[in-house]
């Protein structure tokens, strides 16, 4: 199922919904994290989450994308359904610095999500972007669905992005957690609170 198909049945399902994508996409992420959190081994978890996400990517033909340095990286337009930076030029928005992992990735040439990482000014590697298009999430139908401790469980491509920034950044890493989906996502690859918090949101930690 491609991008367009996933788009006029996510509309036709959402007209015919009583709640709004965003009410609704909330309460199901609250219980993904949830019911991540109460495993008895989360270890386990983690492994499984990872593994299915290479099953993920392959079953659905995407195409993975990373730039590790700032020259490297395409002058793409970042155009869709996307939360940030949409209609804007990639170059214009990832961090000029010499430390910066940038991920894309790619359904049949089209971008359907991006991320990217960079080093603060304490040295630290922090998440600074994951983005995925809005017709290209779990909620559009492109997931992959695992059973863990017999409770379901969807990976998308926000799985994918993260688990390739884990794979290129130094240890330790840091994400501002801004909603509910990408907490479930990054505490399912192994990030856990930090005693550090802001006033709008708290800090992920994956040593």
């Amino acid at each position: 199922m491609d991008r367009n198909t996933r788009k006029k049945n996510y509309t036709t399902r959402i007209k015919k919904s009583n709640y709004p994508y965003d009410s609704y996409d909330e309460d199901i992420e609250q219980c993904s994290e949830k019911r991540f959190e109460r495993l008895k081994c989360q270890i386990q978890g983690i492994f499984a989450v990872s593994s299915a996400i290479r099953d993920f990517e392959l079953e659905n033909v995407l195409e993975i994308e990373v730039y590790r340095y700032p020259k490297d990286i395409p002058d793409i337009l970042i155009h869709g359904d996307f939360t940030y930076y949409d209609n804007r030029r990639l170059r214009d928005v990832v961090p000029l610095a010499e430390d910066v992992v940038v991920v894309l990735v790619k359904e049949k040439g089209l971008l359907i999500g991006y991320g990217f990482a960079s080093r603060d000014e304490n040295g630290e590697m922090v998440v600074d972007v994951i983005d995925v298009d809005l017709y290209s999430r779990r909620m559009s139908g492109l997931l992959k669905r695992i059973m863990l401790e017999e409770k379901k469980f969807e990976i998308g491509v926000g799985h994918v992005i993260v688990q390739r920034l884990i794979d290129n950044c130094d240890r330790p890493i840091y994400a501002d957690v801004v909603d509910e989906s990408s907490s479930y996502v990054l505490k399912s690859l192994g990030f856990l609170y930090t005693n550090k918090f802001s006033i709008n949101y708290c800090i992920l930690k994956l040593e």
